[in-house]
């Protein structure tokens, strides 16, 4: 609760409280006293609307502002109805997970002075990136887990157990409503956990295997458990390996954002050699041209690296529009101004 608080986002703050008045109101159902629970409903009421009150009229957090408030709604508006623009085109497939990055520009009306990435909302996001039939698959699956959590809620006796799933509920469902608001799938942490949450509600719900009979791999299953947990266990571990090497590439990118300048480079080098990561490569290039500026007798020799490094970031993204600036910026200062020039009047990527 302290680090949510910490992040001072209006999201995470006001789904955290809807959170909290679930799990407060679902504790109000063990006091055998009428009157108890009643008391306490109104207090958590209270709570949240003096909680709210006091940040509004204090202005104890800037995210809460009205005019900040109105930028963000204003913001995600625009993102919104370009991101319809963008479904309209592609309906049923998408543009292709992790595609929206790309394929925005070509709809995007208000320019922000960077690259957007997310379109705030993990929900529009994976409509426009898997299209309809892939929000179909997504929610098949959640209605399946609400199918066996619901189960799991009704049939689990009064005390500690039902307190606990109660309390995993809210989490699932303050995730879900943040989701609509905010990217925040996009950092793997929260992704992790809300399935990790997701498992512990599954693990919980009374398994109707013996009883339905099922079919005849989930029974293969249920009779050889120890051929199925040492098969996910494997699982696993593959998967694990294969995070292994970003995680240690994102390790050396965020130590190189606290080292000194001239250390900037070895760090960043590091995490390219974990992880070929174009947006590593425009942090590395940036950082020479940098360096270049600040240092006229080695200026040429780290305009070269840096260009070496921009070539790369956009070989791998030859429509990110950071990347060509960054692209431009260098063999305009190699005094290649006309080949500067022809970059930064390419065509990018346009509707069909």
């Amino acid at each position: 609760m302290v680090g949510l608080a910490w992040t001072q986002t209006r999201g995470a703050t006001v789904t955290m409280c809807l959170a909290g008045i679930f799990v407060g109101f679902s504790a109000c159902g063990f006091f055998r006293s009428r009157r108890r629970r009643w008391t306490l409903r109104l207090i958590l009421l209270a709570a949240v609307a003096g909680f709210f009150l006091h940040v509004g009229r204090s202005g104890a957090w800037k995210a809460f502002h009205p005019d900040n408030i109105e930028e963000a709604a204003s913001l995600r508006t625009s993102l919104y109805r370009n991101g319809g623009e963008i479904f309209q085109d592609y309906p049923w497939l998408g543009v292709g997970l992790g595609a929206f990055p790309w394929a925005y520009p070509a709809y995007q009306t208000v320019m922000l002075g960077k690259q957007v990435t997310h379109v705030h909302s993990d929900w529009l996001e994976l409509l426009l990136e898997t299209g309809f039939i892939g929000l179909l698959l997504y929610l098949a699956g959640l209605a399946g887990l609400a199918r066996r959590a619901l189960r799991a809620w009704r049939e689990a006796p009064p005390g500690e157990r039902r307190c606990l799933l109660g309390g995993v509920l809210a989490a699932l469902l303050a995730f879900l409503l943040h989701q609509g608001i905010e990217f925040q799938f996009q950092t793997p942490g929260n992704a992790v956990w809300f399935f990790v949450l997701c498992g512990f509600f599954d693990a919980a719900a009374p398994d109707d295997i013996p009883k339905a009979g099922g079919t005849r791999l989930a029974e293969l299953f249920s009779s050889r458990p120890g051929w199925t947990r040492l098969g996910l266990a494997a699982l696993y571990f593959g998967l694990a390996l294969a995070a292994a090497k970003p995680a240690v590439a994102s390790l050396y990118a965020l130590r190189s954002r606290t080292a000194a300048p001239a250390s900037r480079p070895y760090f960043l080098s590091k995490a390219l050699a974990w992880h070929a990561s174009p947006d590593y490569a425009f942090e590395l290039g940036a950082t020479y041209l940098e360096l270049a500026e600040a240092n006229p007798g080695a200026r040429t020799a780290l305009l070269r690296l840096g260009l070496r490094a921009s070539s790369s970031a956009l070989a791998q993204a030859p429509q990110h529009p950071r990347y060509r600036n960054l692209q431009a910026a260098i063999i305009w200062r190699l005094g290649r101004v006309d080949d500067a020039r022809s970059l930064l009047r390419a065509p990018m990527a346009a509707r069909s």
